[in-house]
This record gives C-alpha cells, structure tokens and sequence, in this order.
C-alpha cells in the first residue's frame, strides 16, 4: 500500500468542546490522499469516549499521564506514514480546502515546508459561506524559510513540514512551551525551499480563554528562551 500524501497530526488535552470540529474538518477534507492520527494527551474530560467513536476513521493514540503538546505531537509523528505532516491544535480547525491548496502547491512547487494563513474567530465554528470559496491561490516562494520578507503568524496548526525534512531537525522539542512553533520554525531555517500561503486562508484558529498568548508571563519567559538558543 502506497504512503499517504498528508498525515493530519491532531493533538488534544481537556478540548472535548473542540476536538470533534478539528478532526471533522480534518475527515472532511476533498483531498483523499490522507490519514488522521489524533493523540489525546490524558485528557480528564471525556475527550478520549468522545474520540473512540470516531472508529477506524482515524488512527487514535492515548497517554496515561499529561505529556505537553510537543510529545504529542512527536508520538503522531512516529506514527504517520505521509509524506508530509499536516499539524493541526485540538481548538483549531482545517478549512475545507486546506489539503487542496497543500496538494496544489507539492505538485507544483515540491517544497520543504508551507507556512499556511490562518483566520482568528471566536466563539462558535461559523459555517463555510459560499462566497468563501476560494477561486485563486496567493503564494510566496523562497530558497530558504529563513529568506521570508512577509508577515506571518506563527502557529502549531499552520506549519506543513515535508517527512525528512521534519525527521532531520529532531521534531518538536519536548517539555519547550510556549513559542514552540517558534522554535521548530528556527530549526527549520535553512531547511530547504518554503512556500508561503498568502491566499486562501487554510486555518480557522479559534480564540478562548485558554489561549496560550493569552499567558504573558509565560510568553515572554518563552521569548527569553527562544533568544537565548537562537542569538
């Protein structure tokens, strides 16, 4: 059996509220070349019951005791057999033609990492409204992800990382939280040719209260970090 293109990794810890719309979104991709592993990291909530239903429609992983995100994150890794990692936050959400846009852009491009945009929204999931749909697709290219001259966002669900290319920085730093996407975005710096997703948006990132950047302390003790490793 051929590997699959996308490997939708979906990480979750105490979000039963969410976690049924990320990995519906992930399951109703049009892309069909694609598995879901979803790993559920000791949820308290009944997250684990709530993600059993979901059958052998996608590949699920428990831990016993709470491991942080990027151990989570880490363990869907070992278990994906894709050619490319699709990492997407339990809150958050892959519009519809995310896999789409991500596909388009290998064929024609091959590179080793796509940055994809995101849109913010808060309180319930809005419906995809028929104006939406996107008729183009914006990107930017650059040699190295470390070239980029663009505005970007960072974020855990809107970083796609080709399979070795990913596997050669040593994945996600365990226990590193927050910024963690910042700092798996500094280890792929000089990683190879980057795509930028300038339009359509392929991530709806949903805003609670428990936002990690809601946390400023911890943000800037992160930051802190990051300069200190990276400067």
């Amino acid at each position: 059996m051929n590997s699959p293109r996308f490997s939708v990794i979906i990480t979750s810890h105490n979000q039963r509220g969410y976690i049924t719309d990320a990995v519906n979104s992930a399951l109703t991709q049009g892309c069909a070349d694609k598995e879901i592993i979803v790993v559920d990291d000791a949820s308290s909530d009944g997250s684990p019951a709530t993600l059993k239903k979901y059958g052998d429609k996608i590949r699920l992983a428990a831990f016993q005791t709470n491991q942080g995100a990027n151990t989570a994150r880490n363990l869907g890794v070992a278990m994906a057999k894709g050619e490319y990692f699709v990492f997407l936050d339990g809150d958050d959400v892959l519009l519809p033609w995310a896999l789409d846009v991500y596909n388009r852009i290998v064929d024609a491009r091959k590179p080793k990492i796509i940055l994809s945009s995101m849109n913010w929204f808060e309180g319930p999931l809005p419906e995809v409204k028929q104006e939406e749909t996107p008729h183009r697709l914006e990107f930017a290219e650059y040699k190295y992800l470390f070239k980029r001259d663009r505005r970007y966002q960072a974020g855990g669900s809107a970083i796609i990382v080709e399979r070795q290319t990913f596997q050669s920085t040593g994945g996600w730093t365990d226990g590193f939280f927050p910024l963690d996407d910042v700092d798996l975005l500094m280890k792929l710096g000089y990683s190879g040719p980057t795509v930028q997703v300038l339009s359509p948006f392929t991530i709806r990132y949903r805003i609670h209260s428990s936002n990690t950047r809601h946390q400023v302390p911890k943000m800037i003790g992160a930051l802190y970090k990051v300069c200190l490793l990276y400067t």
